[in-house]
């Protein structure tokens, strides 16, 4: 009988082990790279890039849209205006 219990110890610790490994995974997102087809690369769109186009939307007077519900020219316009702000 005792050994009944040992495996089930031991089902029940790789479960709690698995559960917070799982947890600790959850908060972490790797950022969304979105393809500039213009200029041939890739842009990581992270909280620098978000910041950018906030400040390219206000200098061009438009109102805040996701970048991905933005029309093609708009997009190309604003990594047209991206790559001569660098930074």
């Amino acid at each position: 009988m005792r050994g009944g219990y040992g495996y089930f110890g031991l089902i029940v610790g790789t479960g709690a082990l698995f559960g917070v490994m799982t947890v600790g995974g959850c908060g972490q997102q790797s950022p969304t790279v979105v393809y500039d087809a213009n200029h041939r690369d890739n842009h990581k769109w992270d909280d620098r890039e978000d910041s950018a186009y906030r400040r390219w939307e206000a200098e061009n007077h438009k109102d805040h849209q996701d970048f991905a519900k933005r029309q093609a020219e708009e997009q190309n316009d604003y990594w047209n205006w991206r790559h001569s702000h660098p930074g």
